[in-house]
């Protein structure tokens, strides 16, 4: 049945709406197989401290805004396992260059 309101009509709800329960589906959960994965470099990582990958030549003014304190700049060459983040001018970035650590 529908209703009407100042020329409006309004179509009626369905008598039955079709409910599914989550309780009703079934979820294969495996724990503890496998291995853990590990990213990074766990021996040479530093709490605390961003660690920053360098592509290429970046001016020594602009690396001076990193805090040593806070941040572990790796330039050009430099092993960076653990990068939180890049910096990089005019470097053509291929995916596998990134780090899985970098956030």
């Amino acid at each position: 049945r529908a209703a009407a309101c100042a020329g409006h009509s309004i179509a009626a709800a369905p008598a039955a709406l079709a409910v599914r329960y989550l309780s009703d589906v079934s979820v294969d959960v495996e724990h503890g197989r496998g291995e853990w994965k590990k990213y990074g470099d766990l021996e040479n990582f530093v709490p605390g401290k961003f660690q920053i990958k360098c592509f290429n030549k970046i001016s020594p003014k602009g690396l001076a805004r990193f805090d040593d304190d806070k941040y572990d700049v790796r330039l050009d060459g430099s092993e960076a396992a653990n990068a939180h983040a890049v910096l990089l001018r005019s470097h053509k970035l291929q995916e596998n260059e990134v780090a899985h650590t970098v956030r």
